[in-house]
């Protein structure tokens, strides 16, 4: 019943910005005004941001690989919804990027800081872009096989203060990763940076195992005992496989068709619910906020009025691997909500006495 008629036709970006800046491809897809809510229309739709799975990679804007799996469901879902909908393309190899000079050794949403930096990029761009039309303060990142390690991971990160500055996006509102995992050492910095997970797996998965998706369940939920962060997961006892051609042996891994559906639409009120309410909650701070800058106001005075504070990560160790250690010497304090400053001044100084 839900379709891409159902969606305005989507914007095409084939890696280069307005100023001559290197983006990843992507499409960007808005409801049309049918699909809207009743009554008045939104000022400003929420927007989900979809990482596509291993399959879907490509050095050049591809529809079909990028649309193959997940995007027809997510389709449905943004109609039913007014949700816009963001799907960048993850490079087959290297940066992606023809006029890099030193391309990237590996081809992953966001196992480094670097390839994080030009996913937030690609969504700082289209909120900046779209300032009337999307809603910084709802933004909810899913991701599926691939894209749900990358889901994980770059939530884990925070969001470069030149995005927030730029765009208005100081967090994602919550995160839904699908048939992914990832290291639980990054869930502290995850409970830090993304308010509400979601995590969706189906137990007879036979690429990525559902243990991966539930050890970061608990990972999470051990991060944090405040209850400022909500952990939750939908665990499946079947999924079918993947439609690509040559996916039929991935027999349980398309966790993303139910997941997306949104049959019983209990799993997408509760994850826009969290953030709808947050914003709603700093309504007036937000107003007050952007009152203060529009007369130049002290940066610092702009997120107290937000609930918002800065912590200094100079010289902490934040991302490691098996060949190396790299140590990022922040040129600004990063900025987190209050309640959780503790959480990540704790984790800082620890990492700097561990050095």
């Amino acid at each position: 019943e839900y379709s891409q008629s159902a969606m305005e036709a989507p914007s095409r970006h084939e890696g280069i910005s307005d100023d001559h800046a290197y983006l990843l491809p992507h499409l960007l897809w808005f409801p049309t005004e049918r699909a809207g809510p009743s009554g008045p229309a939104a000022t400003r739709h929420p927007l989900i941001v979809f990482l596509h799975g291993a399959q879907g990679r490509s050095d050049t804007l591809d529809d079909v690989s990028l649309c193959a799996e997940g995007v027809p469901e997510l389709l449905g879902l943004c109609a039913r919804r007014s949700f816009a909908l963001l799907a960048p393309q993850c490079p087959a190899s290297g940066s992606g990027n023809p006029s890099a000079s030193s391309p990237a050794a590996t081809s992953e949403w966001a196992s480094t800081a670097a390839q994080a930096a030009r996913v937030w990029a690609v969504i700082g761009h289209a909120l900046k872009e779209n300032a009337t039309r999307l809603d910084p303060d709802n933004v909810i990142v899913t991701g599926i096989s691939m894209g749900g390690l990358g889901a994980y991971m770059l939530c884990a990160r925070p969001v470069p203060t030149p995005v927030t500055k730029a765009s208005g996006l100081a967090r994602v509102a919550a995160a839904v990763p699908v048939c992914g995992g990832g290291k639980p050492i990054f869930a502290r910095p995850a409970a830090a940076n993304c308010p509400r997970w979601h995590f969706v797996h189906a137990r007879d998965d036979i690429v990525i195992g559902v243990e991966e998706s539930e050890m970061l369940v608990e990972a999470i939920s051990a991060a944090t005992d405040d209850g400022s962060v909500v952990v939750s997961a939908t665990i499946l006892d079947t999924a079918p496989a993947p439609r690509a051609p040559g996916s039929e042996w991935m027999a349980g891994h398309a966790a993303w068709v139910s997941a997306y559906a949104d049959e019983e639409g209990e799993l997408w009120d509760d994850v826009l619910g969290v953030s709808l309410t947050w914003k709603a909650a700093h309504a007036e701070e937000w107003a007050a906020a952007e009152a203060t800058a529009a007369e130049g106001g002290d940066e610092e005075d702009l997120f107290s009025m937000c609930g918002l504070t800065t912590v200094d990560l100079e010289g902490v160790v934040v991302e490691s691997d098996e060949e190396e250690v790299k140590e990022v010497d922040q040129d600004q304090p990063v900025v987190v909500l209050k309640e959780v400053a503790a959480v990540v001044e704790g984790v800082a100084a620890q990492a700097r006495r561990s050095q």
